[in-house]
């Protein structure tokens, strides 16, 4: 399940919903937020204000079976594809390392670069993708590589490598300073044993709520700032409460983390529907800029084409 404007917003959100879920939502509603994390992995310089383009993220393969002697069909879905500009970014979520995400990325990738193949006369160019693996939780075994090699029968070799993202190498105030804030949800499963633990001592909880505090006030001031929207803000803490809710399972630790998040989340139609006409406001007030501007381009348009009939009478 995908979560959608109305459903983030609504009071009947099911939180037995995975990692996954949250990383769809996010790619979903929110994918100018990850601009900032390409520029921070791959060294761009991409504004907030670039086109986006969400590309299709399933394809269909066809695989041979030994057993029946046919073609299977076989649909592969990655994580996200985003084109910028003229190029494309493959990046995939886990929550913890399985051994298969270098085939899967081999997978993801020369789909995503087949659908933009370009043939000429014989000949086919296939340019892959940038690609990026963000491990949310990992352990001293999580790779920092994702390592893919290809061989040739004429014995060259090219590889295809990234560097991994690992949500524990960064603290809560470097994942602020790069704008990495897609992260934020995630963040807070450093602490998973410690939610899960119904005996973690008071320090421990404390440590937890410190963190939480810490990107509550963050996300409140950002929204009051404008830098957000009501919209952005009142999805975030429902993603962050959604974790909360998945790890802690309805233990002891759960009430109080969720009642620690209380005085943020937005509990009211009235504040709800307040943030909506902020935000629908706003888009008006582009959806305006954007009509004045075309009224003067085609003002200005009209005056240059009648110099130029006058020009040609004289």
């Amino acid at each position: 399940m995908t979560y959608k404007a109305d459903n983030i917003k609504g009071n009947n959100v099911d939180y037995s919903n995975t990692f996954d879920d949250v990383f769809q939502s996010l790619k979903s509603n929110h994918p100018r937020f990850f601009i900032p994390l390409i520029n921070y992995k791959f060294q761009k310089n991409y504004s907030l204000n670039e086109a986006v383009e969400l590309l299709p993220t399933d394809e269909y393969i066809t695989e041979y079976s030994e057993e029946n002697g046919k073609h299977d069909i076989e649909k592969r879905i990655t994580d996200f594809i985003i084109k910028i500009r003229d190029e494309k970014y493959l990046i995939e979520c886990q929550s913890y390392n399985d051994g298969s995400i270098a085939l899967r990325i081999a997978e993801y990738s020369f789909l995503t670069a087949r659908q933009a193949a370009k043939k000429d006369n014989g000949r086919l160019v296939i340019e892959m993708p940038y690609y990026t693996v963000i491990y949310i939780r990992s352990n001293s075994a999580t790779p920092k590589r994702t390592k893919i090699t290809y061989k040739f029968p004429n014995g060259k070799a090219v590889d295809y490598d990234a560097d991994n993202l690992i949500l524990s190498d960064f603290t809560k105030e470097e994942i602020i300073e790069k704008k990495l804030y897609v992260l934020i949800p995630f963040y807070i499963l450093r602490y998973e044993s410690i939610m899960k633990d119904e005996t973690a001592t008071t320090d421990e909880l404390n440590e937890v709520e410190t963190d939480l505090d810490f990107f509550l006030g963050f996300l409140a001031e950002s929204f009051h700032n404008e830098s957000i929207s009501g919209y952005d803000y009142n999805n975030f803490i429902t993603y962050m409460d959604i974790i909360i809710r998945h790890v802690t399972n309805g233990n002891e630790n759960e009430r109080n983390l969720v009642k620690n998040m209380g005085g943020h989340v937005i509990v009211t139609e009235a504040d709800k529907i307040f943030w909506a006409g902020k935000d629908e406001g706003r888009a008006e007030g582009i959806a305006e800029g954007r009509a004045e501007s075309d009224k003067i381009i085609a003002e200005l348009t009209k005056e240059i084409e009648e110099l130029k009939a006058k020009l040609n009478q004289s």
